[in-house]
């Protein structure tokens, strides 16, 4: 037999009260070892023989600090501004968001519409890239709750992933795919 078999007395919430018996014969044990080493070695295999393209190295001596989508709360938003200041305040990590634009382009923006953080509305999928950077991207930001827009007219554009790896091209990038368009990953890792 090779499950275990519990029984709960009672009313108790408890349901792994009481182990009656579990009984694994050797032949399976072995078999089964057998079976998981050749699946690691194999794995290992596959994974080794990746291409050999140059990537960031991998951070060291955690915690580190991630400029999740920039500074976003001292500026705006998955923008290289934002960027920039996130990596003064101590980042060590891009993590940003990207979506497909109409065109196929991979820019970067947390919402899958405009709206949230530009002058513009509508889908980000349904616009190409002119389009979305001819809007402002630091319109709506305001670090005092909207009584002030000190982003505005500022020259702030929605930038295109390729633009973000130029401007940090020694920086580590999470990067978090938005939105259900088939075939965005390649893009992405195309670092």
């Amino acid at each position: 037999m090779s499950n275990a078999i519990i029984k709960q007395q009672g009313d108790s919430p408890i349901v792994a009260d009481n182990i009656w018996e579990l009984r694994l014969g050797a032949g399976s044990f072995i078999l089964g070892a057998l079976a998981g080493t050749l699946v690691t070695a194999a794995v290992g295999r596959l994974t080794a023989k990746g291409d050999a393209t140059p990537r960031p190295p991998t951070p060291r001596g955690w915690p580190i600090n991630f400029a999740h989508r920039g500074g976003a709360k001292v500026v705006p938003e998955n923008t290289i501004e934002g960027f920039r200041e996130g990596f003064a305040m101590g980042g060590g990590v891009v993590e940003c968001d990207v979506h497909a634009s109409a065109e196929g382009t991979i820019v970067v923006i947390h919402d899958a519409v405009v709206d949230r953080t530009t002058d513009g509305t509508g889908p980000v999928a349904e616009k190409t890239v002119p389009e979305l950077q001819s809007l402002d991207a630091g319109y709506r930001f305001s670090s005092d709750g909207g009584l002030t827009f000190p982003w505005r007219a500022r020259g702030v554009e929605i930038p295109t992933l390729e633009a973000l790896y130029e401007a940090f091209p020694n920086a580590p990038f999470n990067i978090e795919i938005k939105g259900h368009r088939s075939g965005i990953e390649a893009p992405c890792s195309a670092r």
